[in-house]
């Protein structure tokens, strides 16, 4: 299995050979569907399929067999399907096998051109999770970085862990009710009751948050990531006085402080990135409504492929679970269309949607009737 990164995805990108192959395909965890090797059936219809075109192309019995010998040993290895994620995508070329697994379902379909056909894979680069986690409490802070399902503690120098390392010991005794408890072993301060929010206490806390910004400012900038926290409201009002972090999400993720757990608190921070990537989507679709007269906008595959060739587009929107086939004539800036797809011609979404996203554009998709300006196949927006 691979691990689809955006330096992976450039690579797949610049591969043109006579056969490429992708297959699409949605897969199933446990149930009837792998007792009845359900995904394995689909594999194995797949790859007659693709050996009845190859044959159809001139291709030997020979050739035909060796180029899908790697499917044919998955379609063997029952292991293999007995721990599949939502969907798989495998990417076949002589020579190389690359295997994804799939947050959701896709296909299932294949393509078999002179290119890898990688528009499905732009969501998971897109969308994929990545962020900074900031678990806050008077007795213990973790910094954490959370990429696709993982979350992992970050050490951060002179990161202060607790209170009395900014304040000094003597606020304990004073100004809060506490009593000691032991973690892993370790001992440390719980604080409670109402005097830990009280006005004279505020200063203390405050400058328990400011030591901690400075610890971590200057980390969180080189890849200026959302930050999420988990902690109790009161606290994190006082925080978000002391931050100087341009991303910190507006309200704590855990609200009763520090988490039991991470897979729930992972599955919210997820459930909040979704959120603010429709409204992003929806930010994009309004630009293009407000541009539709104006040069910034287009939804003629002749000026949205050369603007995505040239890294003009900034946004693209292409209607889902639809293809149109045709060429691109770099050298005279011409896009023909054609009925369907042939050994001379490409899908011209995926020629858009690929080089959009390398440039530092975004791709999104929606039904036909959804989309920015409705009834059109694709929707460009350009940078200038």
């Amino acid at each position: 299995m691979n691990a689809l990164t955006t330096d992976l995805f450039r690579q797949l990108a610049e591969i043109h050979e006579g056969r490429c192959l992708s297959i699409y395909m949605p897969t199933h965890r446990a149930g009837q569907e792998v007792l009845r090797r359900q995904d394995h059936l689909v594999l194995k219809n797949v790859q007659k399929e693709v050996a009845k075109v190859l044959k159809s192309r001139g291709y030997d019995r020979v050739s035909i067999a060796d180029f899908l010998l790697p499917i044919k040993i998955m379609i063997e290895d029952l292991d293999f399907w007995k721990y599949r994620s939502e969907g798989l995508a495998i990417l076949l070329a002589p020579g190389q096998k690359y295997v994804f697994d799939l947050p959701k379902p896709v296909g299932p379909f294949h393509v078999l051109a002179h290119e890898y056909y990688l528009r499905p894979l732009i969501p998971m680069l897109e969308n994929q999770p990545h962020y900074h986690f900031l678990s806050l409490q008077l007795h213990q802070v973790k910094l954490y970085e959370g990429k696709g399902s993982t979350l992992s503690e970050v050490s951060i120098p002179h990161l202060p862990q607790q209170m009395e390392e900014v304040v000094g010991v003597d606020f304990e005794e004073s100004s809060l009710s506490f009593h000691r408890q032991k973690m892993g072993g370790n001992p440390y301060t719980v604080y409670h009751g109402k005097g830990e929010w009280q006005e004279d206490h505020k200063s203390e806390i405050l400058a328990f948050c400011r030591s901690i910004d400075d610890a971590i400012l200057s980390f969180l900038e080189q890849d200026g990531l959302p930050l999420f926290m988990a902690t109790t409201p009161e606290l994190f009002s006082i925080y978000k006085e002391a931050n100087h972090y341009r991303n910190l999400y507006p309200e704590p993720i855990n609200r009763d402080g520090l988490p039991s757990s991470l897979a729930p608190v992972r599955q919210e921070i997820e459930r909040a990135l979704s959120v603010d990537f429709k409204r992003k989507m929806a930010k994009k679709a309004g630009l293009i409504r407000q541009f539709q007269s104006t040069d910034r906008v287009s939804t003629s595959w002749n000026e949205l492929v050369q603007g995505a060739v040239s890294g003009r587009v900034e946004s693209l929107f292409l209607e889902a679970d639809r293809e149109t086939w045709g060429v691109f004539e770099k050298s005279k800036g011409e896009v023909r269309i054609h009925a369907e797809s042939n050994l001379g011609n490409t899908s011209l979404m995926n020629l858009a949607a690929i080089q959009v996203f390398l440039q530092g554009g975004e791709v999104f998709e929606a039904p036909l009737n959804e989309m920015p300006l409705p009834g059109y196949q694709a929707n460009a927006l350009f940078r200038y």
